[in-house]
């Protein structure tokens, strides 16, 4: 399978199926975008706001040229060395089929190699069973959480947190 990674413009928001499965309730369940319907501007404004900013790098997961999922390195602490990091993959067909631990990989080394960090962390719904895993099979740990801390469909839901020492 051949996945690239790519620092997302927002040139690529036209020819992409972005817009789609950021507001696709199966994909952004979890995600807090999934409050408001995405248009072509807000994915447009959201990504040169990124790249604007010198403490968040945002890249587009790729399959064959094609965008199906985004992974991000942000909120970088250029002092204590570490910084968050989030992915999704977009298209429901290719979850589940390692693509995100090699987003994971590609950002960590990223994060190390070109960053200089030495840490970093995610979080994630309590319920969110795949993500959790996923991190788990990347060798984060677990290292606390906030009690009902989110709603989700109406419930009260802890936020898990995670790190990995890179």
């Amino acid at each position: 399978m051949d996945i690239s990674f790519k620092e997302l413009n927002s040139s690529l928001i036209k020819q992409s199926d972005y817009i789609n499965w950021i507001n696709d309730e199966s994909i952004n369940n979890f995600l807090e975008v999934r409050f408001q319907k995405q248009n072509e501007d807000d994915l447009i404004t959201y990504i040169e706001h990124i790249n604007k900013s010198e403490r968040n790098f945002l890249f587009g997961i790729f399959k064959n040229d094609k965008h199906i999922g985004n992974v991000k390195l942000y909120n970088i602490d250029s002092i204590h060395k570490f910084a968050d990091i989030s992915i999704v993959v977009g298209d429901r067909d290719l979850q589940n089929k390692g693509i995100g631990a090699r987003a994971i990989s590609f950002i960590n080394s990223f994060a190390k190699d070109k960053c200089g960090l030495r840490k970093v962390m995610a979080s994630a719904y309590s319920n969110n069973k795949p993500s959790i895993g996923l991190f788990y099979k990347c060798g984060f740990q677990k290292v606390g959480e906030f009690k009902n801390h989110y709603f989700y469909k109406d419930k009260l839901v802890d936020k898990i947190y995670l790190e990995f020492f890179l």
